[in-house]
């Protein structure tokens, strides 16, 4: 897509966009099915048998995750945990990151419906060389559920996409920002100028990543 000041402008708003609108599309979802308690049983039984909350992450690259891990300076979060002694949720007796036994983290990523690739699926923990909003959020999780309900986080995303119109969701007006107008949800191409007629659509339409994201959250969800 263009890249200008209206993709800053909506970059700068992430946070927000992220937890008001996309955080919420299967939020507190309980559905007991087979599969999501079978992934709980080799950890907790107790768990297991009680209806899984499912959170649903989507987003850009910053829920990808572009947090460091490694490092011995400032910014890393080895640096954060061990030196600074912050997080101490995250390190063991034994200074090893620690791994919960009832948040599961799935993480999932596709740039068309229906077709993805499933780049996490274990019980949270710290894994690679980055980490995303799902560490925090999983944590709280934890702490803030009964003891015993267990929890899929589940994060459908791609880097790479802007907020403004790859990731518009539905409902999405056309704005207008320095002179150009940016499409509504389903509208191609991405803008045009606003003083001239809105030209022939491209194979591509504002909203469509969001799509996607959304309907590859449903199909790993429901298999």
């Amino acid at each position: 897509g263009d890249t200008n000041g209206a993709e800053k402008k909506n970059e700068n708003d992430t946070t927000c966009f992220v937890f008001q609108i996309l955080l919420t599309v299967l939020s507190y979802l309980s559905y007991p099915l087979r599969k999501l308690a079978t992934i709980f049983t080799t950890a907790n039984s107790a768990s297991a048998a009680r209806p899984v909350q499912v959170f649903v992450l989507l987003g850009q690259s910053n829920m990808v995750g572009m947090g460091r891990v490694h490092g011995d300076t400032n910014g890393a979060l080895e640096y954060a945990c061990r030196k600074k002694h912050l997080y101490p949720y995250l390190i063991d007796d034994q200074g090893n990151w620690t791994t919960s036994d009832r948040v599961r983290n799935v993480r999932v990523m596709g740039t068309e419906k229906n077709k993805y690739k499933i780049y996490n699926n274990e019980f949270m923990t710290v894994t690679g060389d980055t980490i995303g909003v799902e560490l925090g959020i999983g944590h709280s999780l934890e702490q803030g559920l009964d003891q015993k309900t267990p929890i899929l986080i589940l994060k459908s995303c791609i880097g790479n996409r802007s907020l403004g119109w790859d990731l518009l969701p539905p409902e999405s007006g056309r704005f207008d920002y320095n002179n150009k107008t940016y499409a509504a949800y389903g509208e191609s191409p991405s803008s045009w100028p606003s003083d001239q007629p809105k030209p022939k659509p491209i194979n591509w339409y504002a909203g469509k990543q969001y799509d996607a994201d959304v309907a590859n959250a449903k199909v790993c969800f429901l298999n």
